[in-house]
Parts: structure tokens; C-alpha cells; sequence
């Protein structure tokens, strides 16, 4: 469960377009300039979540939660975010953050509490299968 909340927290930090264009800074992401700038990235709700297990290139949405990697130079971060995720609410209204209104930025920051939450439930769950899983194993060797 520890591993759960350190994605949440991770997640909770990732709300200003600052924070997430810091986590451009640290990684491997392979554009600096132009469309997919940490800048424009971030502009359009991405963070930097590259590794070498899910690709240098690979992002994450801080409402949505969708990753998205193997991206082309020519790609358009808002294009491709609307693409991948359309239910996406900062996707749909395709303006940063400091262009939203009082009320849309309410609406964007309540469907990222309600992602971070509907994605620890998932993994909770998934830990509660196994752990069933586990315990049926037991039953039938005892």
C-alpha cells in the first residue's frame, strides 16, 4: 500500500504547470524545443514518468492519469491528449491552466482527485485479489 499513496503524492504535486515542467528537468526526455517542450507538455497537463521500463519518452496526465509515450517531433500535445483520452476534462477544454475559469478549475482539479482515487481503488483491488488468490492457495494445500 506504501507504494499506492507514493503515487498519489506524486500525482498531488503534479497539479501547477511549474511542477511539471520540473519533472522535465531531471529525466531523459528527448525534446527540448518546439511542440513537445517540457513547457507545451506541461501546458497540456503532462509530467515527465519516463524510465527505461515505460520509454524515455513517456508521460502522464496529472487530471486523466492516461500515459502516453512514442512521440514524433511533429506530434501536438493537445492533439494527441484528446486523441488517446477524450473524456479527459482538461483535454476537452484545451487551455492551460492559467486560462481556465475560476469554476472550469474547480471542474479539472475535482476530476483529478476523483482519477488519483478511482486508480488507488483499482490497485487496491488488484492487491485484494491476490492476496485472495493466495489465501485459496493455502486453503486447498492445507
Amino acid at each position: 500500500m506504501k507504494q499506492n499513496n507514493t503515487m498519489a503524492l506524486k500525482l498531488m504535486d503534479m497539479t501547477t504547470e511549474r511542477d511539471r515542467v520540473e519533472s522535465f528537468s531531471g529525466g531523459k526526455w528527448p525534446f527540448r524545443t518546439g511542440l513537445l517542450a517540457p513547457q507545451k507538455m506541461a501546458e497540456a497537463g503532462f509530467f515527465y514518468c519516463g524510465s527505461e521500463l515505460n520509454g524515455w519518452d513517456c508521460v502522464r496526465c496529472f487530471v486523466c492519469l492516461k500515459e502516453l509515450g512514442g512521440w514524433e517531433p511533429c506530434d501536438d500535445p493537445w492533439e494527441e491528449h484528446r486523441g488517446h483520452s477524450p473524456g479527459c476534462l482538461l483535454a476537452r477544454l484545451a487551455r492551460k491552466q492559467a486560462l481556465l475559469t475560476v469554476y472550469e478549475t474547480y471542474d479539472v482539479m475535482a476530476a483529478h482527485c476523483m482519477a488519483i482515487q478511482k486508480d488507488l481503488l483499482h490497485r487496491r483491488k488488484a492487491q485484494l485479489e491476490e492476496l485472495h488468490k493466495q489465501v485459496e492457495n493455502m486453503i486447498r494445500a492445507a
